[in-house]
């Protein structure tokens, strides 16, 4: 299904996008017990995305809340979408942080790659709990 929705020509738009991953999000992180908070902060500009665009956008939250349900041991997660002349993605969840090997799998560096092949800015900061930030310039397909 996410597969579809990625190389749908009909829902390609950043609203779209936004809609999609929080309504996963929320689906998600409710099936697995954790207590969601989501922020969406428009308005969303009419920008076309791609295919690829709306498939490594999507899949870097997915990869993202993955780890919090696998790794954080966290019982809250903040997912922030905002729009201020670019796309800012926010997720932290409340749990243990990373520790040396919970960073070595290839889950990090497949979100920063994703990011980097957007000309998009990933970080993570490790503190009370995790936090993962993305900021990708969009301006349409």
């Amino acid at each position: 299904r996410q597969i579809i929705w990625a190389m749908s020509s009909d829902q390609g738009d950043l609203e779209d996008l936004v809609a999609y991953a929080t309504g996963y999000a929320r689906k998600y992180l409710s099936e697995h017990g954790l207590r969601t908070e989501i922020r969406t902060e428009g308005p969303w500009p009419r920008i076309t995305l791609s295919p690829e665009q709306r498939r490594n956008l999507f899949l870097v939250l997915k990869e993202a809340l993955h780890n919090v349900v696998k790794h954080a041991r966290a019982d809250h997660v903040n997912v922030s979408l905002a729009w201020d002349g670019q796309l800012r993605m926010s997720i932290s969840d409340n749990g243990v942080g990373f520790s040396g090997a919970s960073a070595s799998g290839n889950g990090l560096g497949n979100m920063r790659q994703r990011m980097a092949a957007m000309g998009g800015h990933f970080e993570v900061m490790n503190g009370d709990g995790t936090t993962l930030r993305c900021t990708v310039p969009l301006t349409g397909a």
